[in-house]
């Protein structure tokens, strides 16, 4: 039984994972900072939680408005997949000019086991200054 996602009867009178399916998603408007120099999340956690019946291939995505009170300074910002910071996504952006916005973005496709996951992303300054964000989304689709 698949009782988190359940299957479609595909053409060729077999059950189907329907691919694209939005697992979870979160979205934060309001403008968020921290000084810290290690990953930390913010006043409101970019977090998304769900359940798999089966392994599968999931798309995460991350998408931030970001900048940084203080001239040439950025930001980092880091998946985390259930309690693990996963390095491979980290991106950082640096800012020439203090208060200057850019769009940030990962797209990340992982493979993860039937159960309960949690994926995070967190955020962190880089060399000085308050890094901020807002507009945050998170996404999780499950693919075929």
């Amino acid at each position: 039984a698949f009782t988190n996602h359940p299957r479609l009867l595909g053409s060729q009178a077999a059950f189907v994972v329907p691919s694209g399916k939005i697992l979870d998603y979160n979205y934060v408007v309001t403008d968020e900072g921290t000084t810290s120099a290690t990953h930390v999340d913010l006043a409101t956690v970019d977090q998304i939680d769900f359940t798999l019946d089966d392994t599968r291939d999931v798309l995460i995505w991350w998408n931030a408005n970001g900048y940084n009170d203080t001239n040439a300074s950025g930001l980092i910002d880091q998946l985390e997949i259930d309690g693990v910071d996963d390095t491979a996504t980290a991106t950082s952006y640096t800012f020439t000019t203090a208060n200057f916005g850019a769009t940030l973005s990962i797209l990340y496709s992982v493979s993860l086991a039937s159960g309960a996951h949690t994926i995070k992303c967190q955020h962190r300054r880089l060399v000085g200054g308050t890094a901020h964000w807002r507009n945050r989304t998170l996404l999780a689709i499950m693919r075929a």
